[in-house]
């Protein structure tokens, strides 16, 4: 076995690792975040702002793979390259839209909540 092939193994392991047991760790943790703070709020844009922080989790996932394959210089043909930047450009996209979408319904929902507030106390 060479050198190479040793690096490409253990890569992969790591992965396979990784993906095992932390991604699953670090989405029952979200969840638990989401169902304690729906207790309190507007379910809708709390779940909104739970599934957004969960695409950024997974989005934020790919940089370490990607940081590993360039350390350890891991061939990789053209179009394993642009589908690889594809993805992960795709998934970080898609929690940044959805955190400023719902950064906006929660930014309105607590200024609605202290206009009725407001209103009630007669301020």
């Amino acid at each position: 076995m060479t050198n190479n092939q040793v690096r490409e193994l253990l890569f992969m392991k790591l992965i396979q690792s990784f993906f095992t047991y932390l991604a699953p760790f670090v989405g029952l943790l979200s969840l638990a975040l989401v169902l304690g703070f729906m207790a309190q709020a507007n379910q809708v844009v709390v779940l909104m702002q739970g599934i957004a922080m969960l695409i950024l989790l997974v989005a934020l996932m790919f940089v370490p793979v990607a940081l590993v394959y360039i350390y350890m210089n891991i061939p990789l043909d053209e179009l394993e390259k642009i589908a690889f930047r594809k993805l992960c450009w795709k998934w970080l996209g898609l929690g940044i839209v959805l955190m400023i979408i719902t950064v906006d319904a929660s930014a309105d929902l607590q200024l609605s909540v202290i206009l009725k507030m407001a209103l009630s106390n007669n301020i």
